[in-house]
């Protein structure tokens, strides 16, 4: 992600937009059934143990995770997603039930070089997704939501975080809402609860598409670099999990 590119979103080219994976509206996918698998919420998973089902790892380096206490760490690796680039490593995903309303996670992250970033996906596949991430840019971390379709940025915003040096770390709840008017990013640090963005036309599947999935993940690590991120709680939800004042 250069700086040219954090705007507003460009002018909707989507109208008519043939692509089975992402033409229905967010109000199909709410009302929607037997499509994804049903399960009681909230759902949480503390990462006490090794991620299982169902969870799914996308380009998979064991390497470069770890337990540790309170969460699942995740090493920076070079790679992303965003434009040419489809070689992120260590993508933690599952299934989004069809009742979820929500997905949030806390994050722990000390983002040191340009675009290091880890944060929430919201997975169709490595050319349509949503991205809500803390991130490092021009000196300053932010939390950068960002819309993907055919490996074409459609939305990029970015928020500006408390700044953090020389204290403990501060940790950011990052949540993706999902509403019939669209999706909507969300985060909290202390007690400062603000929207990130908001995209009116999400990604949703016709009937027979593709499955969705939510997750986890870093990308736009140094190979000469240590650095890890801290996931814990990641929660999926029937209602919103962190509501603006």
């Amino acid at each position: 992600m250069g700086k040219d590119l954090i705007r507003k979103r460009r002018p909707n080219r989507l109208a008519g937009f043939g692509l089975g994976l992402l033409a229905l509206s967010l109000a199909a996918f709410l009302s929607c059934s037997g499509s994804f698998t049903s399960e009681d919420l909230p759902w949480h998973e503390t990462f006490q143990d090794a991620p299982g089902a169902p969870w799914t790892w996308i380009r998979e380096n064991p390497a470069n995770y770890r337990l540790a206490a309170g969460g699942l760490e995740i090493r920076l690796e070079p790679g992303g997603l965003m434009g040419g680039g489809r070689d992120a490593k260590n993508i933690l995903v599952r299934d989004l039930p069809e009742e979820a309303a929500a997905v949030g996670v806390d994050l722990l992250f000390n983002p040191v070089e340009q675009f290091e970033q880890a944060g929430l996906i919201f997975y169709v596949d490595d050319d349509n997704y949503i991205k809500l991430v803390k991130e490092r840019v021009d000196g300053q971390a932010w939390v950068v939501m960002a819309v993907e379709i055919e490996a074409e940025i459609q939305f990029l915003n970015k928020m500006p975080l408390l700044e953090t040096d020389g204290q403990a770390e501060v940790p950011v709840t990052l949540s993706l809402e999902f509403t019939p008017e669209g999706v909507k990013g969300i985060f909290k640090q202390e007690e400062r609860v603000e929207m990130a963005g908001h995209y009116p036309f999400p990604m949703v599947r016709e009937t027979g598409g593709g499955v969705f999935r939510v997750g986890i993940f870093t990308q736009s690590g140094h190979e000469s670099a240590e650095r890890w991120a801290r996931f814990a709680d990641f929660r999926i939800a029937a209602a919103p999990l962190v509501t603006p004042s």
